[in-house]
């Protein structure tokens, strides 16, 4: 009986022991705490800004278990993948440091900046917050007798809204927001445009361009018809009006275009030439 109790009382501590460590022989390690500074000045909440406008994240970081190895910063745009922005390694139990970030991206993005804090255990944390970017309202202008060339020929394929310039195979793909669809393989004139930047296109009517006064009944639109939108448009006509978000992280890049001529001509020297209106900044 003595021996039955002495058991007994050596394995109820063991036990208790064991529950501490999980159970399963795995020690359960703390993972660090990180959390955005408060008050004034800071950003540390759903927020939203302008396009340029610069944003003070406080980040806040601690370990209870030895140190912390590393923070980083990551964005998401759209719900996108996100992309490492800053990070930097560290060995140090806390860490604090004002992040400044300059908004950069397209009117009406959605932006998931998140941080993360790793220690050298290899356990981490994460907060996050969502920025969307609002337009300044800008009044509007347009520009006519714009071409986007075949893109097999001699002349330039592309075209930059952003720039209002014509641009050429060996200029950089992120400035091409038309790019003449005709390829080698089928050398018939394309009609129809794609973009080397993620441009979207969509049809729009008259009626929407005639009611565009500003920037905001620009933005009005794409809201509208985003979800109608695609990469490429085909089928080009005189008279068609298209409504376009460039690739291009500008402050604006919303823009309507009007079809004025589609030119088929021999040698690959055919031609789109349209009318456009954009926000002018």
């Amino acid at each position: 009986m003595k021996l039955r109790n002495i058991l007994f009382a050596l394995t109820v501590p063991a036990l208790a022991l064991l529950a501490a460590c999980g159970g399963d022989g795995t020690e359960v390690k703390p993972k660090p705490t990180v959390t955005f500074q408060t008050g004034s000045g800071f950003t540390f909440s759903n927020a939203s800004v302008k396009f340029d406008s610069i944003l003070k994240i406080g980040i806040r970081a601690t370990t209870a278990d030895k140190k912390l190895a590393k923070v980083k910063v990551t964005l998401a745009t759209n719900g996108g993948t996100a992309g490492a922005i800053w990070d930097t390694i560290i060995s140090s139990a806390s860490f604090n440091y004002d992040y400044m970030y300059k908004v950069k991206g397209g009117v009406g993005d959605v932006q998931k900046l998140e941080v993360t804090a790793t220690d050298d255990n290899g356990e981490s944390a994460s907060v996050s917050l969502n920025i969307t970017i609002n337009p300044p309202i800008f009044s509007v202008n347009q520009t006519g007798n714009q071409k986007c060339w075949n893109i097999i020929g001699i002349n330039k394929g592309a075209y930059d809204l952003n720039e209002q310039m014509e641009r050429g195979s060996s200029e950089d793909e992120k400035f091409k927001d038309l790019k003449d669809m005709t390829t080698i393989s089928n050398p018939d004139f394309s009609k129809a445009w794609t973009s080397g930047n993620g441009s979207k296109f969509v049809r729009v009517a008259k009626a929407d361009w005639d009611n565009i006064s500003s920037s905001q009944d620009l933005l009005d639109l794409w809201n509208q018809k985003a979800t109608s939108s695609t990469t490429s448009i085909t089928n080009l006509a005189v008279n068609d009006y298209i409504l376009v978000k460039s690739g291009q992280a500008t402050k604006f890049n919303i823009y309507v275009i009007r079809v004025d001529e589609v030119s088929d001509i021999a040698g690959n020297n055919d031609f789109v030439k349209f009318t456009f209106i954009y926000a002018d900044i």
